[in-house]
């Protein structure tokens, strides 16, 4: 990372890198060769990223159940893309909100070089506002949206949903697009949550106010279309998924961990459901 000028708000990150993830929920595993270029500038909006990558992919390490779908797109793939990324965080505190909001909106156009083509959409955003002294309410939606210009879109891109950081009372990536038990992935998706953050006198004390409790409820829906018509996004209006809960929420610097009790309300018959306690960690929580 190095400033772009005095202002040290305007940044130039360069990076190159190796990783090697697991998807047990999709029955592959991946390995990434990636390098990339991200230009940081500010503006009355809030932060922009603008960026350009390249990412060699090697999908392998198929379990024997895994639908052809999937391993099909096993082997190497090379995408080329640039992406735009514009971050707004009005709130009065990153840890311990209780005003103002956090929204996130990025846009990916790849097929300059490589074999991979798409475009891609996804926003994420949350507002906070504290109804009476340590009492906070919040509002979260998610939503996405991939067009692939191949003829299907390899399941690297795709959006997953369901686990215990996104649509809670539901299994890893376990909503949504199904092949003989194992996530596939979708093209477009919504995803919304409401929480009540309660202040706990004992353990607040004792935390500082990292230790709270919280009630919730999370809704969403996940769909795999190619979006030849704006019409067929109508098909993210059925079979929506909803689960209630509560639970303990704690922050430890900018991760969150969450102890929860949950009913899946509504969930559609292939879905993997994961009524009543559940655990979550992860630096973003619907």
């Amino acid at each position: 990372m190095k400033p772009l000028t005095q202002d040290i708000r305007k940044r130039i990150f360069l990076s190159v890198g190796t990783s090697k993830t697991d998807h047990p929920f999709s029955g592959y595993q991946q390995q990434t060769t990636d390098a990339s270029f991200q230009l940081v500038v500010p503006s009355w909006l809030g932060e922009h990223y603008l960026g350009w990558s390249v990412d060699w992919r090697e999908l392998f390490g198929f379990s024997n159940t895994v639908p052809l779908s999937i391993r099909e797109q096993g082997g190497h793939s090379l995408k080329s893309s640039v992406k735009h990324m514009l971050i707004a965080d009005t709130r009065d505190c990153a840890w311990n909100p209780h005003s103002g909001y956090v929204s996130r909106l990025t846009q990916e156009l790849a097929g300059l070089g490589g074999n991979v083509s798409f475009g891609k959409m996804e926003i994420q955003t949350e507002v906070f506002n504290e109804i009476y002294s340590e009492l906070t309410t919040s509002f979260s939606f998610w939503g996405g949206l991939l067009k692939p210009f191949n003829c299907t879109s390899c399941i690297s891109d795709r959006f997953f949903l369901g686990g215990p950081t996104t649509v809670r009372g539901f299994g890893m990536w376990g909503l949504g697009p199904r092949e003989r038990d194992w996530s596939v992935g979708g093209e477009a998706y919504w995803a919304v949550g409401s929480h009540l953050y309660v202040p706990l006198p004992v353990m607040s004390w004792l935390t500082g106010q990292h230790l709270k409790g919280h009630g919730f409820v999370n809704a969403g829906n996940l769909i795999s279309t190619d979006i030849k018509e704006l019409k067929e996004l109508g098909k993210l209006r059925l079979n929506p998924r909803l689960s209630i809960g509560s639970g303990l929420i704690l922050r430890v610097g900018i991760a969150t961990i969450e102890l929860n009790y949950v009913w899946p309300i509504w969930y559609w018959k292939n879905d993997k459901l994961m009524s009543g306690f559940q655990v979550g960690v992860g630096l973003e929580m619907l």
